[in-house]
């Protein structure tokens, strides 16, 4: 039942751009900042993958992030769970000036997705366009609502799906062996 409600829930991740709001408002108060979070506030850890800097912002990234839900099978997505967690918790780590923005966790999730794939050689076609597509955008002078944009969080997605998927395979490979010693 509780892991029924969980995959239930995934799908509220990516409304949450619109509890958090956008603006410069809602960056002063939610945007990731090392600077900030070092001085006792927190819950920008978490808050600054759901603040955005403007309304189209929180569009593309509401909208890439429910498309993923929408295409993830059942059994893939317990792994967007942590990938929605972990780019702002490690972004500081990267990016010590402020941030926003899921974009870290939309190529995070359409990594997972997309690992998952059982279609072979269009799987890793796929994961090269992707691949790609970030390593394009990073060589670009990006700007978005006049903000450089953070192409560190799209790396750093991409890495935590990569590193959860191979996680999971290890697991599932000791899991085959164990079974093998067992009479």
């Amino acid at each position: 039942m509780a892991n029924t409600l969980l995959l239930r829930l995934v799908w509220l991740w990516p409304c949450l751009p619109w509890l958090f709001g956008w603006g410069q408002a809602a960056m002063r108060h939610w945007q990731g900042d090392a600077a900030a979070t070092l001085a006792g506030q927190y819950w920008r850890l978490f808050s600054a993958s759901w603040v955005h800097l403007n309304l189209q912002h929180a569009l593309l990234n509401s909208a890439s992030l429910l498309l993923v839900c929408w295409l993830c099978p059942q059994g893939r997505r317990p792994g967007l769970w942590p990938l929605a967690v972990l780019p702002a918790l490690l972004m500081p780590l990267l990016e010590p000036g402020p941030f926003a923005g899921a974009s870290g966790v939309a190529y995070a999730w359409a990594m997972w997705l997309l690992l998952g794939w059982r279609g072979g050689l269009w799987r890793w076609l796929a994961v090269l366009l992707l691949v790609g597509k970030v390593a394009w955008q990073g060589a670009q002078a990006s700007q978005l609502a006049g903000h450089p944009v953070a192409h560190n969080a799209h790396w750093l997605g991409l890495m935590l799906a990569v590193l959860l998927h191979l996680a999971v395979l290890l697991h599932l490979a000791a899991c085959r062996v164990a079974r093998r010693g067992q009479p």
